[in-house]
């Protein structure tokens, strides 16, 4: 295999051909027939876009991903990308892209997924870096993600250029979950700074679930909701029974995954408390966790769930995208709940591309994307989830019908096709 190192970033290799085989896996290529108005290699030939990501990039998990693809659209399309991002993460070499990393002087080793003082030091390196970077570079436009949207539009009287905001998230309702953020002035503050910021962007690409927010707060704005690409995984039939074996499952076991990250607000502690609920219907069950960032989070999980059941319960560390697909084509049903927060989990996307039934909690995020014809819905509770996992696993016909659904909705609305086509029409 061929390998590449960054040009700018010290010493950090992967393989490139690990970005050919995910345009393989997307499905990648357009031809002159393809629903784009001009050839492919003219679209964005010569013109150069920033994007500017206050996150470790890359990492397999939400945002950073939604990038990833953000980035191989743009740059078949034609487009340059800088990317201007925090010194952590895997770089991904892709022909197009230049990186132009933070220092990183306290060495840190990670960035907690929401609000840290990691990421606030951040951010205060992100904003002296940016003046620079847009005087030295003229852009087609800016992509400014999350909190990096009110950098570009303060600095806008020195240059000038059309700012998309990419709203991956309302920060006020991230803020919400930490306790100290919640008193009433604070969340007025941020409120009215959610609002100053939508009313001068010039061009809104929000989560899906967040078009409400964008539309009551600044309905002049415009503004699409996004719907990122994702294929049914390619699994060998060998590969799923030998992570079967691993995990020690038989092959009449039912298995129950749900992967993401272990915060509170996504509900996982819903999940082990419904567990001794569904056991006592379903016996061959068996749950499997994946995405915690720390052994200490793994240990406090194990913690809830009762002994008697441990050995029917695997929870894991994060793994790459690729190994989740293999997880994914293991399951029998698949997992979302979720507690707070409007934007649609991106991992929904994956769950619809696998074909697998699903059970969610029945809240605006999820219906954002999904109904009772793509998922059964629950309350956003403990008793909820056993509730639809009970009730899926005792009906193989509805469990056929949700199978189906989902890949005609993935084959219909998850192209990689119809996402450049997308990402296209934001640069005009």
């Amino acid at each position: 295999m061929s390998q590449a190192k960054f040009v700018e970033d010290a010493g950090i290799e992967v393989q490139r051909d690990d970005v050919q085989g995910e345009k393989n896996r997307l499905g990648r290529g357009l031809t002159r027939g393809d629903d784009l108005s001009q050839p492919l290699t003219a679209i964005g030939q010569g013109k150069k876009v920033l994007i500017v990501a206050p996150q470790p990039f890359y990492q397999d998990r939400g945002t950073p991903i939604a990038i990833k693809y953000v980035l191989l659209a743009l740059t078949e399309l034609g487009y340059e990308v800088d990317l201007l991002t925090y010194p952590l993460g895997e770089t991904i070499p892709i022909d197009g892209v230049r990186y132009l990393r933070l220092s990183n002087p306290l060495k840190f080793d990670h960035v907690p997924v929401g609000f840290s003082w990691q990421k606030v030091f951040l951010d205060i390196l992100l904003a002296a870096r940016l003046p620079f970077v847009l005087r030295r570079q003229s852009y087609a436009y800016i992509h400014a993600v999350e909190e990096a949207a009110y950098l570009t539009v303060l600095y806008r009287p020195w240059h000038k250029t059309r700012i998309l905001y990419d709203m991956a998230s309302s920060i006020p309702e991230q803020l919400q979950i930490n306790p100290t953020f919640r008193s009433l002035r604070l969340l007025s503050l941020f409120n009215w700074m959610e609002k100053w910021l939508l009313r001068r962007v010039d061009l809104v690409v929000a989560s899906a679930g967040l078009g409400g927010i964008v539309r009551r707060l600044s309905p002049k704005t415009p503004m699409h909701e996004w719907s990122f690409p994702s294929q049914a995984p390619v699994v060998p039939h060998e590969s799923i029974e030998a992570l079967r074996s691993e995990l020690g499952f038989d092959k009449d076991d039912k298995v129950i995954v749900y992967t993401g990250t272990f915060e509170a607000y996504q509900g996982v502690d819903d999940i082990v408390a419904a567990m001794p609920l569904v056991l006592a219907q379903s016996p061959s069950a068996k749950f499997v966790l994946i995405g915690a960032t720390e052994q200490k989070h793994i240990d406090a999980l194990k913690a809830k769930v009762e002994v008697s059941l441990a050995e029917k319960v695997r929870i894991l560390p994060r793994r790459s995208k690729a190994d989740v697909q293999c997880f994914l084509e293991l399951a029998d049903v698949l997992l979302s709940p979720r507690k707070a927060g409007r934007n649609i989990p991106l991992k929904i996307f994956d769950y619809l591309a696998a074909g697998k039934p699903i059970v969610a909690s029945n809240i605006d995020a999820h219906r954002a994307i999904i109904d009772e014809t793509l998922a059964v819905l629950v309350a956003p509770n403990a008793e909820g989830m056993a509730k639809g996992i009970n009730q899926l696993l005792g009906d193989p016909q509805r469990m056929d019908e949700l199978h189906d659904a989902a890949l005609r909705y993935a084959e219909s609305n998850l192209s990689w096709n119809s996402f450049l086509t997308f990402i296209q029409s934001l640069g005009r």
